[in-house]
């Protein structure tokens, strides 16, 4: 797209703005004041940004894009409030940048006005917008931020990233006989040469025609903060110093990496009970066995939370975001030969004494229904049993042993799909600060995590759910890296996998050495929600194939040849042998049904493993498309990555079994 920022016109700009900057920089240097500024607001303002800031890295020169800007007065608008009253957090490079919170007079209104960009991009409804942004391409361009928000739901967006993200969206929406070029050549400028004509001929100018709006007061604005000392905060483009690191996971920047090796007695492809607990005990024993020997079954293991409780007066918590009770989770608390023992772990839970569990449902939470409830079992032993988002969120320190089961269920009665949340929904890093909040406390505490719909998603082949669980996580760790912040001299945090799931690879036979992982934002919900939303209606209404890909077009991108719209849909344009298949899913699915793991053939299996046909194949083919793959619907056994921060992390670095896991917290932490 070439425009006056980005593209080729914004580099010709740019080329011939830089030189001129520079030399403005050295007249500074060599007659202003020590003290003074240079507020840059020439365009490219990004392009110049960077060639000041390597030309002349030690310039005081603050470089202000006004999109941003522009951006906070329409927020104002929306919110009905003054725009000095926002205070915004922006990463980027000027119009390569998001807006990650939002704070009306100090109150968070991030997901407020998240909601309504999904819907109505950045368009008040009582619109104000100056001169400058009443064009058409500047409304569109405004509206346009919906499109961008239904694909990335993390952050708001710049609008400009439309031309980054959309922009197919864009060129089919342009006039190549009338661009943005005209508009400003027939608009504005015309305004101006029409204004001097006039004033030449002795006439009044109108001089409303050239009000700037916010971007007029905002230069105003910084400049009196500087030449005053007014200590106002303005968005301006700084050095990123460390704030943001590009392409990295909270935890892959731990100064400490090791490699975990993940078999148990009896397979190289284990389970997560057994490695759960070579991990939490320093034992091996069989797949689906928790904390007890194996072959006999018959001697339980103590585990490292177990003794740090008893023996040092640790304060303990648990947390997943899959069933409380779940094998990993369970394998820090329970001693049962068999992990599908799930009335007798929840009363196992409730008789460790640990202070804090969070999670999904136990799932068996009745037993046999001639037995008291799992929650009646906690709450007698003195659980704070907590079903609801607004009592967790109520939850203070010193408020006793508390179970938390989230409001908000899904497949399995487990936790969403962090894809899957609501706005405002309870996700791990909510659990997991809870967590820090109620277990803090002078002796000591120490808290399990699970992400436990990573290894879901990948059982079931969705890169695109995975993904998102696994960022999630990564705020997850964040918080307890907050934690280790303000105590770096008695914290330690690790990172691992008790094994890998699903063989995720990047690279596909079709893509060769291409990948086109954005394919991905295309995806909007997880195969769970497709599931539960559409499928199981497609099964009892024995809907139409083409009517179900109208579904899958408008919340995976996929799209028929046939369909109207077949020419803008790019890379998820479906081939004819892609359609097959995915016919051939659809069928079967109808035939199965719902419940399709009982109905499965050898060649099903293969296929689907234990999954709805259809969903699987939408999953396999948008993978595809993007260039990866799956091995297996199953555990493999691959080793994993142990990432450490803090004391003794270490002990940590190089390679080891997992059983060393337990043997190093336990050194580090002096129990027996």
């Amino acid at each position: 797209m070439g425009q006056e920022t980005c593209g080729p016109g914004g580099l010709a700009y740019g080329l011939r703005t830089i030189y001129p900057m520079v030399e403005l920089i050295d007249y500074c240097e060599k007659y202003a004041k020590p003290t003074y500024w240079i507020v840059n607001y020439s365009n490219p303002a990004a392009i110049v940004a960077k060639a000041t800031f390597r030309l002349r890295p030690k310039a005081r020169i603050l470089n202000i894009c006004d999109m941003p800007v522009a951006i906070e007065r329409n927020m104002a608008e929306i919110l009905e409030c003054d725009r000095h009253d926002l205070e915004v957090d922006y990463f980027g490079l000027n119009h390569f940048g998001w807006f990650t919170k939002v704070r009306l007079n100090g109150e968070d209104v991030t997901e407020k006005l998240k909601s309504y960009v999904a819907e109505h991009g950045y368009m008040p409804q009582n619109a104000k917008s100056d001169v400058l942004h009443s064009d058409p391409s500047w409304l569109h361009t405004y509206a346009n931020a919906k499109n961008i928000c239904s694909a990335f739901h993390d952050y708001l967006p710049n609008t400009y990233m439309q031309y980054y993200l959309l922009g197919d969206e864009v060129v089919k929406s342009s006039d190549p006989n009338h661009t943005r070029a005209n508009e400003v050549m027939e608009g504005r400028e015309k305004r101006i040469f029409d204004a001097v004509a006039d004033y030449r001929a002795g006439k009044d100018v109108d001089l409303t025609k050239f009000f700037g709006g916010v971007h007029g007061e905002f230069i105003v604005d910084v400049a009196m903060s500087l030449a005053f000392d007014l200590r106002k905060r303005y968005l301006v483009m700084v050095e990123n110093n460390g704030a943001v690191v590009e392409g990295e996971l909270s935890f892959t920047q731990f100064p400490e990496v090791g490699s975990v090796t993940t078999y148990d007695s009896t397979s190289f492809c284990p389970d997560s009970a057994s490695t759960a607990t070579s991990i939490a005990t320093g034992h091996k024993t069989e797949s689906g066995v928790i904390n007890m020997c194996p072959w006999t079954r018959d001697v339980p293991y103590e585990t490292i939370a177990e003794k740090l409780h008893k023996q040092k007066g640790y304060k303990v918590g648990v947390v997943s975001t899959v069933n409380i009770d779940h094998a990993t989770p369970a394998a820090f608390y329970a001693h049962q030969n068999s992990r599908k023992n799930y009335y007798d772990i929840g009363v196992e839970l409730a008789n460790s004494g640990f202070e804090y569990f969070a999670g999904g449902e136990f799932q068996k939470v009745n037993g046999d229904g001639t037995v008291p409830n799992n929650h009646e079992v906690a709450a007698k032993v003195g659980y704070n049993v907590v079903t609801t988002q607004a009592d967790a969120a109520a939850l203070k320190a010193g408020a006793g042993k508390t179970l938390i089961i989230a409001e908000n269920l899904a497949d399995g009665k487990a936790m969403n799909y962090a894809m899957d949340a609501a706005a405002g929904e309870w996700q791990l890093t909510d659990y997991v600060r809870k967590g820090i909040e109620l277990l803090d406390n002078s002796k000591g505490f120490f808290l399990m995590v699970e992400s436990g719909k990573i290894d879901w998603a990948c059982h079931a082949n969705d890169a695109a759910a995975s993904i998102h669980d696994v960022l999630e996580m990564h705020n997850a760790v964040q918080a307890a890296v907050e934690f280790y912040n303000a105590h770096p001299n008695e914290t330690l945090i690790l990172v691992t996998a008790d094994h890998e799931t699903g063989g995720m690879g990047i690279g596909y036979k079709t893509t060769n050495y291409d990948t086109f992982l954005t394919n991905l934002t295309h995806q909007k919900m997880s195969y769970a929600k497709f599931d539960s939303t559409y499928v199981e209606d497609y099964i009892a209404n024995k809907t139409p194939f083409e009517a179900a890909m109208a579904d899958v077009k408008a919340n995976f991108g996929l799209t028929l040849p046939t369909d109207p719209d077949a020419a803008n849909a790019g890379k998820l344009l479906l081939t004819d042998y892609e359609v097959e298949n995915l016919r051939k899913a659809y069928e079967r699915t109808l035939n199965v049904g719902a419940d399709a793991q009982k109905n499965m053939s050898q060649e099903d299996y293969e296929l689907y493993g234990t999954y709805i046909p259809f969903s699987m194949a939408v999953c396999h083919t948008i993978n595809h498309k993007s260039g990866m793959d799956h091995t297996t619907y199953a555990h493999t056994g691959a080793s994993v990555n142990i990432y450490a921060k803090g004391v003794g992390s270490e002990k940590f670095r190089g390679a080891f079994d997992n059983t060393e896991i337990y043997h190093k917290l336990a050194e580090l932490t002096s129990v027996q």
